[in-house]
């Protein structure tokens, strides 16, 4: 609305700059109906602010007034005081339409009274018209290109996280790793094992429920519950059961389940929080493979030694003999 009155106010400037240069009859009181029209305006913009429609009514009024003005006074030229206002009417060509049919109003009125002679006027406002739509085109042109350079920036930036969190969570892998390297070249035993990933994701506790050997190692401030293996319906799983936070009186409880292809299961790990901990599903499937692979092995070789050991029982008596 600041705008729209100011495009009024130069253009009542202009009107009583000419009244007061030009001599012309009833100058006083054309000046006065010029100021009466401004503050006019100016009420109707203050008492209706966030009404934009009322943009056609107001060019009516200023129509009006200006062809009153050009009509009175004679000076055709005022007429061109239509440039101004194409700039509130170039949004779309239905507005073109309106400003254009308006317009003619008071540029005829000019042309009427020179008797249709003096015409210079018009090239004038066509070619005010013209440069306040290219101004506004170009305009248009550059808001397009910063949205499109800001959406392609704020599109690299969430891809630059991405990437981040990306690194983040490989550089967690690769932290991982040598210690489960250790336990399948036999470096450090299952329990050191399960001290150190304990120490890795910094939990409360750790316990493993070891189904081939049939016992139980705890890690931490934590001991083995039993009870928590009826929980357990995943191979990877994060626990949200109000019962079982009480039972291990911890906020998040992860659950692994070790196991072959054949759905022999070697084992299942529990992982205690005392607060609301995330850890990536990708390091905790890394977990179960090296271990599935480390038990997989574990439980083959053990199956071979316990069949070379009753071959060798049944083949003694024979050699016995001989």
């Amino acid at each position: 609305m600041i705008y729209s009155f100011l495009i009024r106010l130069f253009v009542v400037l202009g009107i009583i700059a000419s009244l007061l240069i030009e001599n012309v009859e009833y100058k006083s009181a054309l000046i006065i109906l010029s100021i009466i029209y401004l503050l006019f305006f100016s009420i109707l913009s203050i008492t209706s602010e966030k009404k934009k429609n009322l943009k056609y009514i107001y060019y009516v009024i200023d129509v009006a007034f200006l062809t009153f003005i050009v009509y009175v006074t004679g000076l055709t030229y005022l007429s061109n005081f239509v440039i101004p206002f194409f700039s509130e009417f170039i949004e779309s060509k239905e507005e073109h339409f309106y400003y254009g049919l308006l317009s003619i109003i008071p540029v005829g009125t000019a042309l009427f009274i020179s008797n249709f002679s003096d015409y210079i006027f018009i090239p004038l406002i066509l070619s005010g018209i013209a440069a306040i739509y290219k101004v506004k085109r170009e305009y248009e042109e550059k808001e397009w290109f910063y949205k499109k350079l800001k959406s392609q920036m704020e599109k690299i930036y969430k891809e630059n996280l991405k990437l981040q969190e990306e690194i983040l969570e490989n550089q967690e892998i690769l932290n991982i790793i040598p210690t489960l390297q250790k336990l399948l070249k036999e470096e450090i035993s299952l329990k050191e094992t399960l001290f150190e990933l304990n120490e890795y994701f910094k939990a409360k506790g750790m316990f493993f429920i070891d189904f081939i050997n049939h016992k139980c190692i705890a890690i931490g401030d934590t001991d083995c519950y039993k009870e928590a293996l009826a929980f357990v319906k995943d191979e990877v799983q994060l626990h949200n059961s109000k019962e079982l936070q009480e039972l291990l009186n911890s906020q998040n409880i992860y659950s692994v389940v070790f196991n072959n292809k054949d759905d022999v299961v070697y084992g299942i790990l529990f992982i205690l929080f005392e607060e609301k901990t995330e850890i990536p599903s990708k390091i905790l499937n890394i977990v179960k493979d090296y271990f599935d692979f480390y038990f997989t092995r574990y439980f083959v070789e053990t199956l071979e030694d316990n069949i070379q050991e009753e071959d060798f029982k049944e083949k003694l008596p024979e050699d016995k003999e001989k």
